[in-house]
């Protein structure tokens, strides 16, 4: 099975605007980390981006939190997301393909990238919907069976 039968190389040289998450969450760095947790529970979110004074400075996954709040024993309800953000938030732009967004992700060890425009963020775009695509073709491919 070939990935042109599979669908699978169609789906990396297509745009990352095509499956990529509209929905993203953004806080400001004086945001705590309660209140974070608190949002992305409620757009199941896997993360946030930080801003200050209206610009993108950093991102907050749960990964982040987990190890550098909740595996120090902070208190979530104190830590600010600006004191374990991680950055610089990479990007990627909306005509990127899938297969290059990955190759980004792989070299810098990261499970998601910035869709961004002329500094404005379009979307996110992450292994996990990436991969959802993938399993998504396969299983229609394996029913042709």
């Amino acid at each position: 099975m070939s990935n042109a039968d599979t669908g699978i190389g169609m789906l990396l040289n297509a745009p990352v605007q095509t499956i990529m998450d509209f929905d993203v969450l953004i806080l400001d760095g004086t945001s705590t980390v309660a209140d974070a947790i608190e949002k992305m529970k409620e757009k199941n979110a896997r993360s946030v981006l930080v801003t200050h004074a209206g610009e993108i400075i950093g991102i907050v996954s749960k990964t982040d939190i987990l190890f550098k709040v909740m595996g120090r024993g902070k208190d979530s309800t104190k830590a600010k997301l600006r004191e374990i953000m991680s950055c610089p938030v990479l990007t990627v732009s909306p005509s990127s393909t899938v297969g290059e967004a990955l190759a980004i992700m792989d070299k810098h060890v990261v499970r998601q990238l910035i869709v961004s425009l002329r500094a404005s963020v379009m979307g996110i775009v992450t292994r996990d919907i990436i991969f959802e695509k993938i399993h998504s073709l396969l299983s229609q491919r394996l029913q042709q069976l």
